[in-house]
């Protein structure tokens, strides 16, 4: 497969898996009534993070920094999970280094969601709506990339037909 269309496979699951994340978020954030918290306050733990406090400037900004890191850690995920589908499709004894590389992502994710739970403007969210919003990324962005490398074929249904019904006597 071309290199280039890897890279765009990978840059669509990931904003597959962004978009998945982000409405999973925001159902949740609408159901307790505070739509934009999640990425407010995400917003907020990265620019605390980083030695800034956005704190007096008002949510746009959080919301808006967050966004843009969202969307690039999930676009970077899904190239590497497309290049490693593909790889481990052309050479099945990769799969050890997949399985490394999931682990990797996977103990990254629980590092981010340990600094974010430990945070005090974060207190409303447990690790299952964190572990959910995993699945969902885990599930979306599995299934376009499983999509994008295995085609379906198409059903012919008029050759599945004829074998069945028309069977020649002999």
């Amino acid at each position: 497969m071309n290199t280039r269309i890897l890279l765009r496979e990978g840059m669509v699951a990931g904003l597959v898996g962004a978009a998945a994340v982000a409405l999973w978020f925001l159902a949740l954030d609408l159901i307790n009534n505070h739509p934009m918290f999640t990425p407010a306050v995400l917003g907020a733990t990265l620019f605390r993070s980083l030695g800034m406090d956005v704190a007096s400037q008002g949510m746009a900004l959080p919301v808006l920094a967050y966004s843009v890191f969202h969307v690039a850690m999930f676009v970077a995920i899904g190239v590497i999970a497309t290049y490693a589908t593909f790889a481990l499709g052309r050479r099945p004894s990769m799969l050890v280094g997949t399985v490394v590389l999931l682990a990797v992502l996977e103990i990254g994710y629980l590092a981010a969601t340990y600094l974010v739970a430990s945070s005090e403007l974060f207190g409303a969210y447990t690790w299952w709506q964190f572990g959910g919003a995993n699945m969902v990324a885990a599930f979306f962005m599995g299934r376009y990339i499983w999509r994008s490398q295995h085609p379906a074929r198409q059903w012919d249904w008029d050759k599945a037909n004829d074998s069945h019904f028309h069977r020649s006597e002999a």
